[in-house]
C-alpha cells in the first residue's frame, strides 16, 4: 500500500465507528465518508412511534431445513463466474463445497409464541427493544460483545448503515451486485429458501471479491485493527396474499403491493448471512416480523409513489415513510428486521459462527 492509501487508511480509522462506504478498486477517502453521513439522516420521532407499534410477547427459535442452500451451480455462478445453462436451477449439492459450512439448517425467529429465556434475546432487548420484558438474569457485562467485530457489510442500502450506525458498530460498507432474478426459485412462492438462497449467493460474492482483490483486502486489515473480521449481508422479501414481494420494476407493480396491503397483513421475512472470514463458515437465518396496514387509500398510496426510494424497498414496503407509518397500526417483529437487519438475528448468528 502506498503513503497516499495508507493515510487514508489510517484517517478512515477514526471515522470507523461510523461506517465507511468502499467501491470496489476505489481508496478510502474521508472527506468523501463525511458527506455520505447525509444519506444516514432518519426520522427519530417516525423512528420512535413504529418502536411504541411493536407488540411481542417473546421471541420463538426454529431450525428451518432447506435443501441445496449452497449447490455446485450456485456456487460456480458467483464465486467463478461460469455462466448458468438455459436450465439453471438447483441441482443435488455438491459434496466439495462442504469447506463452506453446513448451511441447509437455516435459524428462524419469529413472534409471540411461548419460548424459555435466552439469554441472548435478553442482551438484544437490553440495549434495542426497551419496551420488552426483559429477564433478570442479564449479563451487562456482554452487551459490548459486537465490539469485537469488524463487519463488511456487503450493502450500501441506507436502513442498514442506519441500523449499525445506532448499534455503534465497527463496519465497512462495499458496494456489490449480483442478478437476484437468476437466484432460486420462485415458483413455489417460498419466501424461506428465496431470501436464504438470495444471501447467501451475496456473501459467496462479497467473500470471492475480497479474496481476489489484494488492495481491498490490505485496507480492510488495516480498517480492521486486528478486530475478528465478518462478512455480513442480507435480503429481505415481503410475503402477502400468499405470493413473494421483492423490489417493485416499476409503479404499476409499486401501486399492486401497496394496495394488497390495505386492511391487511404482510410479513417480513429478513435474512442475514455470516461469513467468518478466517475460516470461511457460512451461517444463515431468517427474522420474521409481522405488519399490520389500515386505511391506506388511494390518495395515501399516491403519496407513497412520490417517494423514489420505495422501488429499493422489498415490496415497496417502508414503513417510515412519512404516509405509510401513519396507517400502521401493529408490528410484531423487529423495526430493524424490517429495515433489512435484525440485529437480534446478528447476535444469534454470532453464537453459532
Amino acid at each position: 500500500m502506498n503513503n497516499h492509501n495508507l493515510n487514508n487508511a489510517h484517517n478512515a480509522k477514526s471515522e470507523m465507528k461510523n461506517g465507511l462506504f468502499l467501491k470496489k478498486n476505489v481508496e478510502v477517502n474521508k472527506n468523501d465518508e463525511i458527506g455520505k453521513e447525509l444519506d444516514l439522516e432518519f426520522d427519530e420521532e417516525i423512528i420512535s412511534r413504529l418502536l411504541c407499534l411493536v407488540h411481542n410477547k417473546n421471541v420463538k427459535h426454529k431450525v428451518l431445513k432447506i435443501n441445496n442452500l449452497i449447490d455446485e451451480n450456485l456456487y460456480n455462478y458467483i464465486v467463478n463466474r461460469h455462466k448458468e445453462n438455459n436450465d439453471f436451477y438447483y441441482k443435488k449439492r455438491n459434496d466439495n463445497i462442504n469447506n463452506l459450512g453446513e448451511t441447509n439448517n437455516v435459524l428462524f425467529l419469529c413472534y409471540d409464541e411461548t419460548n424459555d429465556d435466552c439469554t441472548t434475546c435478553d442482551k438484544y432487548r437490553k440495549n434495542y427493544m426497551s419496551n420488552m420484558q426483559i429477564s433478570n438474569n442479564i449479563d451487562i457485562n456482554k452487551l459490548n460483545d459486537l465490539n469485537d467485530y469488524f463487519f463488511i457489510l456487503g450493502s450500501t442500502s441506507t436502513s442498514r448503515k442506519y441500523i449499525l450506525k445506532k448499534s455503534n458498530l465497527n463496519f465497512l460498507s462495499i458496494r456489490i451486485h449480483i442478478d437476484e432474478k437468476k437466484i432460486g426459485c420462485r415458483k413455489k412462492n417460498d419466501p424461506f429458501t428465496l431470501t436464504s438462497n438470495i444471501s447467501v449467493a451475496k456473501g459467496l460474492k462479497l467473500l470471492s471479491m475480497i479474496k481476489k482483490d489484494s488492495q481491498l483486502k490490505e485496507q480492510i486489515f488495516e480498517l480492521a485493527q486486528k478486530k475478528k473480521i465478518i462478512l455480513l449481508v442480507g435480503d429481505e422479501v415481503i410475503y402477502c396474499n400468499n405470493k413473494i414481494y421483492e423490489k417493485p420494476t416499476n409503479q404499476k407493480e409499486a401501486t399492486d403491493f401497496l394496495k394488497s396491503y390495505n386492511n391487511n397483513k404482510c410479513f417480513s421475512y429478513s435474512s442475514i448471512t455470516l461469513i467468518d472470514y478466517e475460516t470461511e463458515k457460512i451461517v444463515t437465518g431468517i427474522d420474521e416480523s409481522v405488519i399490520n396496514i389500515y386505511d391506506m387509500n388511494d390518495n395515501i398510496i399516491k403519496n407513497i409513489l412520490e417517494d423514489s426510494s420505495i422501488y429499493f424497498c422489498a415490496g415497496a414496503l417502508k414503513i417510515e415513510n412519512i404516509y405509510m407509518h401513519k396507517h400502521i397500526n401493529v408490528i410484531k417483529g423487529n423495526i430493524d428486521s424490517i429495515f433489512g437487519l435484525s440485529i437480534n438475528l446478528l447476535f444469534h448468528l454470532l453464537t453459532i459462527l
